[in-house]
């Protein structure tokens, strides 16, 4: 599923998703967007999803609410500011690629870990 601003249409928000348990978009492709996808209060998991072209990736915690997406097999690519911001919220990664933005790739960590299980990267940061 792609989603794209048309040509010389102007910006649009991608995806927001506030105070939502268990939404799952998979293989999903944003790309024009002011900001790909805001969270807000929401543990999203995105499945093979495309995050790229964008002013700002993830925008994950706006304002310091509390989220925790978890992205499984995606590419978060080539967008003009971050990558992934993170505010008052958490992340966790799985098989993903974060690579060509414009500012940070990951903005706001103050906290890694690696679960040695499942290898998957958990990202944690202080409400902002």
């Amino acid at each position: 599923m792609l989603f794209k601003a048309a040509k010389g249409g102007g910006s649009w928000v991608g995806i927001t998703l506030k105070d939502s348990k268990g939404s799952q978009p998979s293989g999903a492709w944003i790309s024009n967007a002011s900001v790909d996808v805001n969270l807000t209060h929401c543990q999203a998991e995105f499945f093979q999803c495309v995050f790229a072209d964008n002013d700002t990736g993830i925008n994950a915690g706006k304002f310091g609410a509390a989220s925790k997406p978890t992205s499984d097999d995606c590419v978060i690519a080539f967008n003009r500011k971050n990558g992934l911001s993170l505010s008052g919220s958490s992340a966790v990664l799985r098989r993903f690629t974060i690579t060509q933005n414009g500012g940070w790739g990951i903005f706001g960590i103050v906290l890694v870990q690696t679960a040695r299980k499942t290898r998957d990267v958990i990202l944690g940061s202080t409400s902002g």
